[in-house]
């Protein structure tokens, strides 16, 4: 199968998309191969682009068979499953899924599939795969966000790129220096970018625990890459296919060279200082990172041997090739790149002389490391992308002289019905009146498919050796047996729009409570136990959202009480992300939290919107600005699902939020949005953990001076980096009055 973005709605809005026209092209390209293709819809989308774009956009894709889309918004959604009922949706892993329960949540709708958060283990992976009965697709090679995909605002509120409408800047690949109060730590390392996870040495480890679709991430990169690396995945998994899970593992360990070179190509294609399992056997780590350098590392292929002057004696252990990209290599960032050229090459094999520049500080032993393999390049360009594809088919041609000449075509299928079409010739053959078209002549003018895209993986011949058939006769009978069987292709897989009609707007008025109150919540979100004991006995606010996750249950719920005889409307917050070991701290506390003075909860996940309205008691639930509600669709699906109030996102202007909302909401008046959510600990990773007992206090900068505060929440074991800015939007009372939010 196949992700592919179109003209609008992807997340990759700055590639090179296809239109309408050229894409649908495409998908029959991608059917008559028997592969499936999926189109990306997964960027948060505001009320007016559903409204007036969606269904136009997706429905010429959808008549024509288009397999499934990936989606983020839940609007998004909810629509597509209402528009297009027999579309098959699969959820992104913007979504940050990380428990199988959210299944609950899509039950009416067509979601198939599952692209669950990639900071899951191979445990965890398992056990949503067992708990949701969903199909499981996991991310196994390419780039890594260092935040829960879909989590992420630095891009947006820094540079005004918004990564959830597809316009990453990729922030996380610049420098940074990490400060503990205005004490510098680290200087200028790419504190953010982690290597890129590559998992060919685990595919049967991920076979085993019953992943369904293995994902390769390709980040906008070359044909050659993306050919390269799948290919390098398709041989291995096919050993593991044929085999099984325990005999491949042996025929791999008898035959090491297999795994060895292909796993040193996938290197030599990319890689950014070596590479990752991912966090499929690691909860985090400095290993995953890659501070030094962002981009593509190399592989090293030798060593500087001697120094004369400005010349350079290489010894090289891997064969070069003209064109190859070397380095020679004094730090990640001090470096001398060239390109070797043939005649030096053939003077001396094995060691290979080049000029550097006078100011670079050249000696002996100094690393060298291919950035671009020639040679493989080259291969992968010949094996896959000069090749027109071609389909294998199986034929079967009567020839017998008084009768028509008939050609049956069968196309086997992994995905649909085979189809078996069968034509023939519109006249009787004649008997030979002198040498008879023999059995050997048939067969090697039917095997010329030349630019068709079908060619014949078998082919019989029935022939009573006595008629005479032009080979313009033959070609024909081909030409015309392949149109038929394109033609039906097309057919199975195009769908009736009959039964699809555009939504209209959901109608929510049952959920407009409060219509015509003029009482607005002060609401105060406190992070630390300080925020808490000078504010709880205040008059200055009458909601609390109680969001110290660092104290342990027992003394938050104690908080909540306290909070609650100060005369306080109490909301316990949630972890940014509710993972297992969240949700079972959390359950071993049910009865003290459904016993609780709690009112309600602050929710940043649909895990915890199963978790809470699972509760015993009328507690109310109320989303965060990260659990994106950006049009009134994906209102509808919160608020049917048991959602009081809605969080507006921190991306979205005063008028979007009017046109999208039409029930009670809170918006951020003041403080420091979230930027990022991340399993890496900055203190972890490049200090020494402190098990939980420092907590604030690191931070941030960027070359431009920008700091950004960073927490870290040890009872969920995950960082939080909060933007340089304070939002501060308490000048705009008109704007806000105008806005009428509730809180």
């Amino acid at each position: 199968a196949i992700y592919i973005g179109g003209s609008r709605f992807g997340a990759r809005a700055y590639a090179d998309n296809p239109e309408t026209e050229e894409l649908l092209a495409l998908m029959d390209m991608v059917h008559e191969n028997d592969k499936r293709i999926y189109l990306t819809v997964n960027t948060l989308l505001k009320q007016r682009e559903i409204e007036e774009g969606l269904y136009d956009y997706i429905l010429p894709f959808y008549e024509n068979g288009l397999d499934a889309v990936i989606v983020q918004d839940l609007g998004v959604a909810d629509y597509i499953s209402k528009a297009f009922p027999l579309m098959p949706i699969h959820l992104s892993t913007q979504m940050s899924v990380v428990g199988g329960e959210v299944v609950s949540l899509f039950k009416d709708m067509n979601v198939t599939r599952i692209v669950p958060a990639r900071e899951l283990s191979l445990e965890e992976v398992a056990s949503l795969k067992k708990s949701s009965g969903m199909e499981i697709e996991t991310f196994i090679h390419g780039a890594l966000c260092y935040c829960y995909s879909g989590q992420c605002l630095l891009s947006s509120l820094v540079g005004e790129r918004s990564g959830n409408r597809g316009r990453c800047a990729q922030p996380c690949r610049l420098k940074y220096s990490l400060y503990d109060g205005n004490e510098e730590l680290l200087e200028g390392k790419y504190l953010l970018s982690p290597k890129d996870i590559n998992t060919l040495k685990h595919i049967g480890n991920l076979m085993e625990c019953g992943i369904d679709s293995f994902k390769i991430e390709g980040r906008m990169k070359k044909p050659q890459y993306t050919a390269g690396v799948a290919a390098s995945y398709k041989l291995v998994t096919n050993v593991y296919l044929e085999y099984g899970i325990k005999k491949g593992e042996e025929f791999l360990k008898e035959n090491p060279e297999l795994l060895k070179n292909t796993f040193e190509n996938t290197l030599e294609l990319y890689n950014r200082g070596g590479t990752t399992n991912g966090y499929f056997f690691n909860y985090h780590g400095k290993q995953m990172m890659s501070p030094e350098r962002p981009n593509h590392y190399g592989y090293k292929v030798g060593e500087v041997k001697s120094v004369k002057g400005i010349n350079a004696g290489i010894k090289y252990n891997k064969s070069l090739t003209p064109g190859d990209v070397l380095e020679i290599r004094l730090s990640d960032t001090d470096f001398y790149e060239f390109t070797v050229g043939k005649r030096l090459l053939e003077e001396k094999q094995g060691e290979y002389t080049t000029n550097v520049a006078p100011s670079f500080k050249l000696k002996e032993g100094l690393p060298v490391y291919r950035t671009k393999n020639a040679a493989l390049l080259d291969k992968i360009e010949e094996d896959y992308l000069k090749k027109e594809p071609q389909y294998p088919v199986y034929g079967k041609l009567y020839a017998y002289a008084g009768s028509k000449a008939v050609l049956t075509i069968e196309r086997k299928s992994e995905i649909i019905d085979d189809i078996l079409i069968s034509v023939r010739t519109d006249e009787e053959l004649e008997p030979a009146q002198n040498k008879p078209t023999d059995k050997e002549a048939l067969e090697k003018t039917l095997n010329k498919t030349g630019e068709s895209k079908f060619r014949f993986e078998g082919l019989e011949i029935e022939t009573d050796g006595k008629t005479f058939i032009p080979v313009g006769t033959l070609k024909n009978l081909r030409r015309k047996a392949f149109e038929e069987l394109e033609e039906k292709i097309g057919k199975e897989y195009k769908r009736n729009i009959r039964n699809v009609k555009k939504p209209a707007s959901p109608d929510l008025s049952k959920y407009k409570e409060s219509e015509g109150k003029t009482v607005r919540d002060i609401i105060v979100q406190l992070t630390t136990v300080e925020q808490y004991e000078n504010l709880v006995d205040t008059d200055l606010y009458n909601v609390m959202y109680l969001d110290i996750q660092n104290s342990s249950l027992n003394e938050q719920l104690a908080m909540a009480e306290r909070a609650a005889e100060a005369g306080k409307e109490v909301y316990l917050v949630l972890p940014h992300i509710f993972r297992e070991k969240d949700k079972k701290r959390y359950e071993a506390f049910a009865e003290k939290i459904e016993g609780s003075k709690l009112d309600g909860f602050l929710i940043h996940n649909l895990e915890e919107l199963v978790y809470t309205t699972s509760l015993k008691g009328k507690f109310k639930i109320r989303t965060d600005s990260n659990l994106y509600c950006m049009n009134s669709f994906a209102e509808a699906f919160l608020k049917d699902r048991g959602v009081e109030r809605i969080t507006t996102p921190v991306e979205e202007t005063c008028s979007e939020i009017k046109e999208a909302l039409n029930t009670d909401f809170d918006t951020i008046i003041y403080g420091r949005p979230t930027v990022m959510v991340s399993t890496q600990c900055l203190r972890d990773n490049y200090l020494k953990c402190e098990k939980g007992r420092v907590t604030d206090g690191l931070s941030i900068r960027n070359e431009e001076g920008n700091s950004f505060p960073v927490r870290q929440i040890c009872t969920s074991c995950l960082n939080l980096i909060y933007d340089k800015d304070v939002l501060n939007i308490t000048g705009l009372t008109e704007e806000v009055d105008d806005l009428s939010p509730r809180g």
